[in-house]
């Protein structure tokens, strides 16, 4: 099966789990069917265990679940990488803070995989606060360039 094929059920809200392309084993929907191999927006996102395959919290453990996921060419060799955005939810205090991150996969040598550390190096995949991916050429070189917010906006009153 084609990245299209998964492609166009990611659109939807959902990635059918990277198997046959190369890749490896995917997750299930949090409280869905654990025989499907769907992964929606609403799962959590853990570890990488392997290549093709990362862990995922169905219990609703971890207080960062994905909150977005884009399918973007970012390396222009006409195959979209995913990117899956886990931002910070509520309540948020200073007691019980922590960052968020964006992890994003891609397949490199036939297997579907995380690429994150490729495109985002060091900790500048970690998130603070609330915000959003935004796709564009912005420097006008025709190549697909990716704008976030590492901290939180503040207003000052």
């Amino acid at each position: 099966m084609k990245i299209s094929s998964y492609l166009a059920l990611l659109l939807t809200n959902a990635l059918i789990a990277c198997g046959g392309g190369g890749g490896g084993s995917g997750a299930s929907t949090s409280g869905a069917n654990t025989s499907s191999n769907i992964i929606q927006a609403t799962t959590f996102l853990g570890t990488k265990t392997s290549a093709g395959s990362f862990t995922y919290y169905r219990d609703g453990s971890i207080s960062n679940p994905v909150s977005y996921i884009y399918a973007k060419d970012i390396n222009n060799d006409g195959v979209d990488e995913v990117f899956f955005v886990a931002f910070e939810t509520q309540p948020n205090t200073q007691a019980n803070y922590s960052n968020t991150s964006i992890h994003i996969f891609g397949w490199e040598n036939n297997v579907f995989k995380e690429i994150t550390s490729t495109w985002l190096p060091g900790t500048s995949n970690q998130v603070e606060g609330v915000g959003d991916l935004v796709f564009g050429d912005f420097n006008g070189d025709g190549k697909i360039d990716c704008f976030y917010l590492l901290t939180p906006i503040w207003i000052l009153t």
